[in-house]
């Protein structure tokens, strides 16, 4: 009796042993799972890879700072986020920067109150497919003076980092004192003002002291941010881009803007493409049509612009073209577009046919009678090209389908209401 109890106690044992380990192995293999996915997405994630970098690394203290931030997809499938994220307002960017006595300050403001993110303003990447932007690291948000990031000179070393995004190298830069006819201008340019009873130091806003700055130190390293500076005050102050710019005044310092602009868009660096866009409102804002479309195709094409600079300028050649109806001289090269994106252009002298495709676009373009435009399987009659369809050589495209294309490309709706434009369009 003894022995028999003691034989179903052992085989008690072991079945309880038994199933133990298996209940063990079954929650391993769970949590294995579950690891596994998140591993995956993790590296979906750290697939995009980010890189920083600057027009100068030697710079005057107070100077602006704008830094091209480069994202790439380094994975072998598509990866997909939100350009906004590239944006610190927004938190999806952590700038960490490290000034003189190895002091560290993250830039990072915190989220907007207004902005929401919305996965189908995703743009998706091909693998070795880079996107572009350019971030405007010139004052610190968190002085309660407004003080400047780079007010003390020395080195510093920024670095970008994000829960998407694989962190970036770190760029170094020199901050140095002005001297001279700089340190006078640096002076003559940054002064005190009184906003919401706090003084807060930023650059002149007051049109004859920009001018008389400009008159007194033209050469100066801060000449360029005066100009800058004296051309957004313009623009402001004239009516801020608005089409029915009308009034003496108003068309003086919009052309005042525009010529500024202009002359800045001509020097190389991250503001050439943004200014040459602010001159072509400016043009636009007194009617002169021709150099509007000369400055925004100057700033589509641009060597230095981010492809944010290029759908911004893509995007205001199609506004212009809407506010000024059949008379618009807006087209977009069908090549060149394809270059600067990254798309493949062909000709067929046989058919007529235009075609430009990507992993994610299949867009035809029929020349001929039919005027047909073909994207993605969804058709289009006369919206791409009218009053000629060929210039030095060039297929010529309306800014509509030019948008509607690069934003199949990216298979994002940041340019749908491009699209739909261009569907309801009868001209």
């Amino acid at each position: 009796m003894s022995n028999s109890c003691n034989r179903n106690a052992a085989a008690l044992r072991r079945l309880t042993l038994e199933e133990i380990v298996k209940t063990v192995l079954w929650v391993l293999c769970a949590i294995l799972v579950l690891w596994t996915g998140m591993l995956g997405s993790e590296c979906r994630a750290s697939e995009l890879q980010l890189k920083l970098a600057v027009d100068r690394q030697y710079l005057l203290v107070d100077e602006p700072l704008l830094v091209r931030v480069t994202v790439t997809n380094r994975g072998k499938t598509e990866a997909g986020f939100q350009p906004a994220y590239l944006e610190p307002s927004t938190s999806g960017v952590v700038f960490r920067i490290t000034g003189p006595g190895e002091s560290n300050y993250d830039w990072d403001p915190g989220i907007r109150d207004d902005y929401s993110p919305d996965p189908k303003r995703d743009v998706h990447l091909s693998p070795g497919e880079s996107y572009s932007t350019k971030v405007d690291l010139t004052f610190n948000p968190g002085a309660s003076d407004g003080k400047f990031l780079f007010h003390e000179p020395g080195v510093y070393k920024i670095a970008a980092r994000g829960s998407s995004f694989l962190a970036s190298e770190p760029i170094t830069l020199y901050v140095n004192e002005p001297r001279d006819q700089d340190k006078l201008a640096h002076d003559a340019l940054i002064e005190p003002v009184d906003k919401h009873r706090r003084t807060v130091v930023t650059y002149s806003e007051d049109i004859a002291h920009l001018e008389k700055l400009l008159r007194l130190y033209p050469n100066s390293v801060y000449a360029r941010r005066a100009r800058q500076q004296l051309a957004l005050t313009c623009f402001q102050q004239s009516g801020g881009g608005s089409y029915n710019t009308e009034m003496t005044e108003s068309k003086k310092g919009m052309r005042r803007a525009a010529e500024l602009y202009s002359g800045l868009s001509l020097e190389k660096g991250l503001l050439a493409a943004d200014a040459a866009i602010q001159s072509g409102l400016a043009y636009l804002a007194i009617h002169n049509l021709d150099d509007a479309c000369e400055m925004l195709e100057a700033a589509l094409f641009s060597p230095d612009a981010t492809t944010t600079d290029n759908l911004r300028a893509l995007e205001q050649m199609q506004i212009m073209d809407s506010k000024v109806g059949a008379l618009s001289p807006v087209r977009v090269p069908a090549q060149e577009l394809a270059r600067v994106f990254g798309l493949k252009y062909q000709w067929d002298p046989q058919t007529s046919k235009a075609h430009i495709t990507s992993d994610r676009v299949k867009a035809t373009i029929s020349v001929g009678a039919d005027d047909v435009f073909d994207l993605n399987g969804a058709k289009f009659a006369g919206v791409y090209s009218w009053d000629g369809n060929w210039k030095d050589g060039n297929l010529m495209l309306s800014p509509r389908a030019a948008a509607a294309i690069i934003a199949k490309h990216y298979q994002s709706a940041f340019l749908d209401h491009i699209i739909q434009a261009a569907k309801t369009d009868k001209r």
